[in-house]
């Protein structure tokens, strides 16, 4: 009898400590070589908040930068946070605006260290069988706008600016800086036309080129196999001429550089550059742009590159979810569930198994594991409401929001049905095999994830 409970023992106490059950805390991050405070370093900095997680609730934002976790001061040679195991953590962040503050998160629990929240599904492609699943997602792509900084300037330290136009192309500047505004503004930073510690210079230029493009002709020798009476079937020659050219090529070039100079340089030592950061960008087009679809787009992805210069993208996606978080290697299996979500008031647990949707796909997909194995591999450059080239000839898509149909519940799809206050029916398996159907109303949501360079 002691024998057969030793054995019991030793059985709960492994598949306990297999269990692998630990916390999650919902942002993605890269370490960064930065100045903060007049001395260069490697820091943490947020990427990525999903939204409705432990992190996002407890108020940490992109582009926030982690100093030190529960007192510890990042260790430069760390490249994981290794937060898996800790129910609660205390990030000392310093925030764009040289706001320093100290944020709490409790950690919620998951059954497995391989996940994926819904946010990072709503942005991948999926395969049930027969079709491809998509979720509405769209990619700003930074390439090919050049960025500089000086490394001697702690970008982080200011929060207040104001532009400085120049006497040409006056009109141009300022509208410009009206769309800039409120995306400075999301960034933390505030116009302050009395006593600004940056200032920001717009330069803009766009011309047509009118290029004639003379005639040229050639001779192209064709074959083809036939039949002529008289010789029968064989190969035969053929000798033509073709015409090309004696048209006008028009194109606009246009160019835009955004340059950021520290206030304070600029009045104490006018006679020597005040420069801090810059970004450059320049296309033809076989369209004149319009200035509020050009600056949208390409200020837009000029400034995700403040203060972090090396950005690569902004993927933003829109998703429905309920707050649920799945196994990367087995379909459907629920192993976090976000408290007070909309899945946890419906009473979806850790365990549960998700076998079909209404609306939505006939069954779960699957192949998941093969799936994400190519997150994040499909990238769009979007840029105008047009094709842009450049002198390389390198053309950029016109793909400005990339719809694709996901008949998944996270697919913006849906949307005419939720709005309605339609409910989402999901069919549930329990670990211990019974099936029942619960109601959900899905809450549409909104991604913004940024990634670096390599």
């Amino acid at each position: 009898m002691k024998k057969i409970l030793l054995l019991f023992v030793i059985i709960h106490i492994t598949i306990t400590m297999t269990a692998q059950y630990g916390y999650f805390y919902g942002f993605s991050y890269n370490k960064i070589n930065t100045n903060v405070e007049d001395q260069m370093g490697n820091y943490i900095a947020i990427l990525g908040v999903t939204p409705s997680s432990p992190a996002d609730l407890s108020g940490l934002k992109p582009f926030d930068l982690i100093l030190s976790i529960d007192g510890i001061k990042i260790d430069e040679k760390e490249e994981s946070l290794n937060l898996f195991s800790k129910p609660e953590v205390e990030f000392e962040v310093l925030r764009l605006g040289n706001i320093h503050k100290s944020i709490k998160v409790k950690g919620m629990i998951v059954s497995t260290n391989n996940f994926i929240p819904e946010a990072e599904w709503a942005t991948i492609g999926m395969n049930d069988g027969q079709y491809s699943l998509y979720s509405t997602t769209r990619t700003l792509d930074i390439d090919p706008i050049q960025v500089f900084s000086d490394p001697e300037a702690s970008l982080y330290q200011y929060s207040k600016y104001d532009f400085d136009f120049s006497e040409s192309n006056t009109l141009q500047q300022k509208e410009i800086a009206s769309y800039l505004e409120p995306i400075l503004a999301q960034k933390g930073l505030k116009r302050d036309r009395v006593n600004p510690e940056m200032i920001i210079i717009i330069d803009f230029y766009s011309d047509r080129r009118d290029q004639y493009v003379p005639p040229t002709q050639r001779l192209v020798t064709r074959y083809k196999y036939g039949f002529e009476i008289g010789s029968g079937w064989g190969t035969r020659q053929y000798v033509e001429s073709q015409k090309s050219g004696d048209y006008t090529k028009t194109e606009f070039l246009t160019k835009m550089t955004i340059t950021m100079l520290d206030a304070q340089k600029m009045a104490a030592e006018p006679n020597k550059s005040a420069n801090i950061w810059a970004a450059n960008y320049e296309t033809l087009s076989t369209m004149k742009v319009e200035i509020k679809a050009f600056t949208n787009a390409i200020g837009l992805a000029m400034l995700n590159c403040f203060p972090i210069k090396n950005i690569s993208h902004m993927d933003v996606s829109y998703y429905w979810g309920i707050g649920l978080l799945y196994d990367n290697k087995k379909e459907g299996l629920v192993v976090g569930v976000v408290p007070g979500s909309p899945a946890a008031q419906a009473g979806i647990r850790v365990g549960d198994e998700l076998i079909s949707t209404r609306p939505g796909s006939s069954r779960f997909p699957y192949q998941m594991e093969n799936t994400i194995q190519n997150l994040g591999q499909k990238r769009h450059k979007n840029y105008l409401n047009y094709n842009l080239y450049r002198s390389s000839n390198t053309t950029y898509e016109n793909e400005s929001i990339n719809q694709y149909i996901n008949r998944m519940y996270t697919s913006t799809l849906h949307t005419p049905d939720y709005k309605v206050n339609q409910l989402l029916e999901i069919k549930i398996k329990r670990p211990n095999k019974t099936k029942y159907v619960v109601k959900v109303k899905p809450i549409y949501l909104k991604y913004y994830k940024y990634v670096l360079n390599n």
